[in-house]
């Protein structure tokens, strides 16, 4: 059993060991490589970055909370997933002729990181800390190099990501640049300094200056049309159209606020302007017409298009652009609008409790339950049962009188204590066996923030530094306390209660003792500035703390143990680098281990004083428990991963959709669907679940399972709050279907345009 809780977001300091790089051929975007399927949804964090790879199809983006994520543009749907780290990604560039992808983001206070990765193989060969946000980062048409713009005289760099090494082209510095714009033979430059208005063409090698224009100063948006020789820009609510090789101003008109200048045809010609007003973004036709004599600029408003959600950041590439809305929807603009392509369509999983046979999963709209045994079940396609006989018994959404379920907690075998996460005075305490539920009296000042239980007490923490002892047999509230910077509390076998905290308020530590007898308060040293989270062992051998440290001007996650149960008595048994305030612990017992989430690798169990890590999940791992020789984790988002806690290997993935659905994904690169109401799923799953390809093989693979063996629990006659199924399959689709993944779109048709550089000046 368990009780999830929410921490603030997770910041950890990571250091990287530079390994060289592999390079390999642009892989098809037919499916995903690896084992267990990915999930087609937006990002669960704000987007900052997108990028697009015209030529084989793919585009990028990248969100606040580390996730990289990897688009077939022609399917519109996700081919990969990868957790960089825990630090925001704000810039993406992607290289034009392999599977590698160069990201910024931020890293310590001041500083930025440049890192560069296989994408296919989720392999980092590059990385490099920056003392400035670059203003720019582009790979060179034949992707032999990457470049960017700093803030300094010295404004351009240059790296060669396959050697693993800065290149030392232009090193005399000439002021910032805004724009550039290299050769197709990667042996030129063309520079744009908005600042003195001062196009330069120069050799990359030599610096030497082959040609020098001015034109308009301060262009923003500044964006080379398809024919190497025009720029569009936008100054002072005015957009220009400027010839870059002798500067002059061929049109202008007036815009509004021109976020993003995207072509959407080959030729350059249509474009849109992606104009903010009210609060919303929309897409601005524009045609560009260029005459020997005369050139104009055309804009119809009239056939504007809105985008759904406000969306914050655009990417345009030479057909396209790729947009991120604040719902977390992923886009694609072509010609005449957008297409969408990540949807967010998951109901996080925050909270998941094993209670007798039965597991328990609380989601952003309901709590649903199926029997623990389904993950021990021998799955086949076409196996002897189709899984629509025996859906109806084998997922229960329990009918709550709780409007949005904030939290559970078991509080013995047979009872879960489950509360709003709005409501001040919402908890219930719900049987399991009868599937009847009650409330329980009790009166708060904040809504609900964790519940424990301890031997005697029922521990509640509010929303506002508050903690309630509940008697345990009752419900009577027996002690109330409340204490600036209050995080977590857990009941000593003295009968104390040991709060964990920040150094806030009077008590200037983390850990106070309180005895809810007297209300007596006392001290307890430690040298942890917070203690975020407590874990008990249940054979009664003490507890452990999770909390964070500084030390010489160094900050440290530590994870220590109280093996006499006093709390002066303490030893570090886990040390890292950085500030992890979103990890969690827990000791199981069926492991005999303590479970945490703090520290480089994901999941790792401490056990006879060895720390061994669980198989990488692709994700960024919250909070976590144990439960028998299984351990699960809730990712940051907001999907469940389960590990066999004996060999650490990754055996499911399980996600939750609107209404209470669920759907299982196992190692073998199947899913199970469990539905509230059978054959009426509330997601297509063909569009959610994207094939995979296995190892040794290129024909992808994603197969929908039924059972084989009976299920015990779904034969018991268990109290239900919706009907019993209709004897349809529960999946709402044949298997065949599935197994269709999406055609890749071939690369190269589009030939990279001419760098103006190629061109002689004066010549267009």
């Amino acid at each position: 059993m368990s009780l999830f809780h929410s921490h603030p977001v997770k910041r950890f300091l990571i250091i990287i060991v530079i390994t060289a790089a592999t390079l390999s051929p642009l892989w098809s975007v037919d499916a995903v490589p690896g084992g267990f399927p990915l999930v087609n949804q937006g990002h669960q964090s704000p987007v900052n970055a997108t990028a697009i790879q015209a030529e084989s199809g793919l585009a990028f983006s990248g969100s606040s909370d580390g996730v990289l994520k990897v688009w077939d543009t022609e399917g519109r749907r996700l081919i990969q997933r990868i957790q960089v780290s825990a630090q925001p990604i704000i810039m993406i560039a992607a290289n034009p002729s392999r599977n590698e992808v160069a990201i910024i983001q931020e890293w310590t206070l001041g500083t930025y990181r440049l890192s560069v990765w296989d994408w296919v193989d989720q392999r980092m060969s590059f990385a490099r800390t920056l003392e400035d946000l670059p203003i720019f980062l582009e790979y060179s048409p034949q992707g032999r190099f990457l470049s960017m713009a700093v803030p300094q005289w010295r404004s351009m760099r240059f790296y060669e990501t396959a050697r693993a090494r800065e290149v030392n082209y232009l090193q005399d510095g000439f002021g910032i640049v805004n724009f550039a714009a290299i050769s197709s033979s990667e042996t030129r430059i063309m520079t744009y300094s908005a600042n003195s208005g001062v196009i330069r063409y120069l050799e990359l090698s030599s610096g030497e200056l082959n040609h020098q224009t001015q034109t308009v100063r301060d262009l923003s948006q500044f964006t080379l049309l398809a024919n190497r020789r025009h720029a569009l820009g936008v100054r002072s609510g005015e957009l220009y159209l400027v010839d870059v090789v002798n500067g002059a101003t061929l049109a202008r008109t007036s815009v509004g606020d021109v976020r993003e200048i995207i072509p959407i045809d080959p030729d350059g010609n249509t474009l849109y302007l992606v104009e903010q007003s009210g609060g919303r973004n929309r897409l601005i036709p524009l045609e560009v017409s260029i005459g020997e004599r005369s050139a104009d600029l055309r804009i119809s408003r009239t056939a504007s298009v809105g985008i759904s959600g406000f969306s914050t950041y655009f990417r345009g590439g030479t057909s396209g652009g790729v947009f991120a809305a604040d719902n977390g929807n992923i886009g694609l603009i072509r010609s005449g609008g957008y297409d969408l392509m990540g949807l967010s369509a998951l109901s996080r999983i925050s909270t998941v409790v094993t209670l007798g046979e039965w597991m328990y999963i609380l989601s952003e709209d309901s709590v649903s339950r199926f029997p623990e045994s389904i993950l021990d079940e021998t799955f086949a396609e076409n196996g002897d049962r189709p899984l629509g006989e025996e859906s109806g018994a084998l997922i229960d959404r329990l009918n709550l009188p709780i409007s949005s379920p904030g939290g559970m907690t078991a509080l013995n075998n047979v009872a879960l204590l489950i509360w709003d996460r709005e409501s001040t005075n919402s908890i219930i305490e719900y049987n399991s066996f009868s599937g009847q539920s009650r409330r329980i009296p009790v009166s708060l000042r904040a809504p609900v923030r964790n519940i424990r239980i301890g031997d005697r007490y029922i521990i509640i923490i509010d929303g506002e530094n508050g903690l309630y002892l509940l008697d345990r047999n009752d419900y009577s509230q027996t002690f109330s306390y409340n204490t600036l910077g209050l995080i977590d509390a857990i009941e000593l076998d003295s009968g104390l209660i040991l709060i964990g905290k920040n150094q806030s308020g009077f008590f200037n530590s983390s850990l106070i003792e309180v005895n809810p007898r007297t209300s007596e308060t006392s001290v307890v040293d430690s040298s942890d500035t917070v203690v975020f989270e407590f874990s008990e062992n249940p054979s009664g051998r003490g507890f452990y703390s999770i909390g964070v440290s500084n030390e010489n001007d160094r900050s440290y996650t530590i994870v220590r143990e109280y093996s006499s149960g006093r709390p002066e008595d303490s030893r570090s048994i886990m040390r890292f680098n950085g500030e992890d305030t979103d990890a969690s612990l827990e000791y199981s017992g069926g492991s005999n281990s303590l479970i945490t989430s703090a520290g480089l690798d994901g999941v790792s169990l401490y056990q006879s004083r060895r720390l061994q890590s669980l198989e990488k999940n692709n994700n960024l791992p919250r909070e976590v428990f144990g439960a028998g020789n299984r351990i699960f984790a809730v990712n940051i988002d907001g999907s469940l991963s389960v590990w066999n806690s004996r060999n650490r290997q990754l055996t499911h993935q399980i996600l939750g959709l609107p209404n209470g659905d669920l759907v299982i994904l196992n190692e073998e690169a199947a899913y199970l669907a469990l539905e509230t109401q059978p054959g009426s799923p509330v997601v297509n799953y063909d569009q959610l679940l994207i094939p995979v390809i296995p190892d040794g093989s290129r024909e992808p693979r994603l197969n929908r399972l039924s059972f084989r063996n009976a299920v015990n629990a779904a034969e018991t006659n268990v109290p239900s709050a919706q009907d019993e199924g209709d004897g349809q399959d529960g999946g709402g689709q044949d298997s065949a279907d599935a197994q269709n993944p999406p055609e890749g779109q071939d690369s190269g048709e589009n030939e990279s345009p001419e760098s103006p550089a190629e061109s002689e000046p004066g010549n267009g």
